[in-house]
């Protein structure tokens, strides 16, 4: 695995205004953002890179997982600046996999399976490269959105992974669950990426990958925040409650919040969670 190569994305000055006012300042004018090419099972795989300008001491490093499929969910150069830019404001690295078959990316999006190995491969790319010695790989977390939460799952049990911290919200835990439709649409999209596999096959796929399943592979000295607003429409409620509920039948170290109104995307509610994800992550980081 290395880096193949790495720009920095430099918007109009319309843009920077607009994410001023949608994030602040310091997300449109003190951070740089920058799309990197690497390679993950030697295809050519694209994410995104994001640090302060100034850069004062290492700098915790946070895996932001995107939610989504292919490029429904695969975030532009506008809203990088703007989510990655915020985190990095508060000196942090943000480092975001799009995963393969995503922004022109080779290779096609699994969903859950060999595209997880596009997560720590990005890693990987940046420990190996003498470039990043300001950046401190000992603390490391992980924020999963939707999708993203099944990927950093997948990424902890599949890989030995071990962050510091883990943040998931709307997170897919049980591609199983009948709440939303949500069995009928995992069924729906894996049956599309697989399409030569029977329904058992197919079910075998959903089972490794919901997170309800495989808790006691996850790492016990990682502490975990389950975000989810009562009125997801895609991803229930009821779903990270029993998620939660588990892990603390197990003594894992976790929290979880309820946004009484939030939908999926927690619209209503995006800059009071980007503050609430900074204090916690900061309180666990430094």
């Amino acid at each position: 695995m290395k880096i193949i190569n790495y720009k920095k994305i430099n918007l109009e000055e319309n843009s920077l205004k607009l994410i001023e006012t949608a994030w602040n300042y310091a997300s449109a004018r003190s951070t740089d953002l920058f799309l990197v090419e690497y390679f993950s099972d030697d295809l050519k795989v694209k994410g995104y890179y994001s640090i302060p300008k100034e850069i004062h001491g290492k700098l915790p490093v946070i895996f932001w997982l995107r939610g989504g499929y292919g490029e429904n969910g695969a975030i532009n150069n506008f809203n990088a600046k703007g989510i990655f830019g915020f985190l990095a404001s508060r000196n942090f690295a943000v480092l975001a996999p799009q995963y393969r078959g995503a922004l022109g990316s080779e290779g096609v999006d699994e969903f859950g399976g060999r595209d997880v190995a596009d997560i720590i491969n990005f890693y990987e790319c940046f420990k190996a490269s003498g470039e990043f010695d300001y950046i401190d790989f000992e603390k490391t977390a992980i924020i999963g959105w939707s999708r993203g939460g099944m990927m950093a799952f997948l990424l902890m049990k599949n890989f030995d992974f071990v962050p510091k911290a883990v943040a998931i919200v709307g997170g897919l835990t049980n591609l199983f669950s009948i709440e939303n439709d949500r069995i009928v649409a995992s069924k729906k999209l894996l049956k599309k990426i697989y399409a030569n596999y029977n329904d058992s096959q197919i079910e075998n796929l959903m089972l490794e990958r919901s997170a309800i399943n495989f808790i006691d592979k996850l790492p016990h000295s990682t502490e975990y925040f389950l975000i989810h607003g009562a009125k997801d429409e895609r991803i229930s409620i009821f779903d990270a409650l029993e998620m939660y509920r588990n892990m603390l039948e197990r003594n894992f170290s976790s929290r979880f919040l309820c946004f009484e109104n939030g939908d999926h995307f927690l619209k209503k509610f995006r800059k009071e969670l980007d503050f609430i994800l900074v204090d916690w992550l900061n309180s666990k980081l430094n």
